[in-house]
């Protein structure tokens, strides 16, 4: 039961990138920084409850960090292109996947206390 459980949020993540991924190419760059606003607050609602979920082994933790760091990293390298947009997605970027780790690494520490 719980392997099938993390199968599936490991699917879904994929699932998620995948459409996210060819939604940039459809959309303008305005509807991408909305897209990129709203997939960064899914993902930083979802990934910590995840994360602190004891029925999933470490390695698919980790599956899940990379899909998600990929998804995240795939508006940047997206959105580079358009120079308006280019300081602020980057900033934004590096700023989401910092806070992300450190309050992993956080959550971590404060666990084995």
């Amino acid at each position: 039961m719980k392997e099938e459980k993390s199968y599936n949020k490991v699917f879904s993540l994929s699932l998620s990138f995948l459409t996210v991924f060819f939604l940039q190419f459809i959309l303008s760059p305005v509807q991408n920084l909305l897209l990129m606003f709203i997939t960064y607050f899914t993902l930083g609602f979802f990934l910590p409850t995840w994360m602190k979920d004891k029925r999933i082994t470490i390695k698919r933790k980790v599956i899940l960090c990379l899909i998600a760091c990929l998804l995240m990293g795939s508006f940047v390298f997206h959105n580079y292109g358009f120079i308006e947009y280019r300081n602020f997605l980057l900033w934004f970027w590096v700023i989401s996947s910092l806070s992300f780790i450190v309050s992993f690494l956080f959550n971590i520490i404060k666990n084995r206390e």
